[in-house]
């Protein structure tokens, strides 16, 4: 028979929902990159960030309080839903969405 393990078993690092983090309060909070998606998109679709228009994650690192990491995996989604081209050091391109 095979000895037992002592070390004590691995604890899960997450939660049910991987992209929320707690704040020292102990409420949930987005994950950085969840909220720099969720506001670039929305500035997107409502046409603040009008189709043709450089944006620089600088620009959303900045409004959130984030570094630019969490903007860069949030910009690579977006790419990946068409709302976004990027152009590497020169920043990410809105693209053009449609109303219907």
């Amino acid at each position: 028979m095979a000895p037992e393990s002592t070390q004590p078993a691995r604890a899960q690092t997450r939660d049910k929902s991987s992209s929320l983090r707690q704040r020292s309060r102990g409420r949930l909070r987005p994950a950085a990159s969840d909220r720099a998606y969720h506001l670039t998109k929305s500035k997107i679709l409502s046409g603040t960030y009008p189709g043709g228009e450089l944006i620089s994650e600088g620009e959303i690192a900045e409004a959130l309080k984030v570094s630019r990491t969490p903007v860069r995996e949030a910009f690579l989604k977006l790419q990946s839903e068409g709302l976004l081209k990027l152009y590497p050091k020169k920043g990410a391109m809105v693209v053009p969405v449609s109303n219907h």
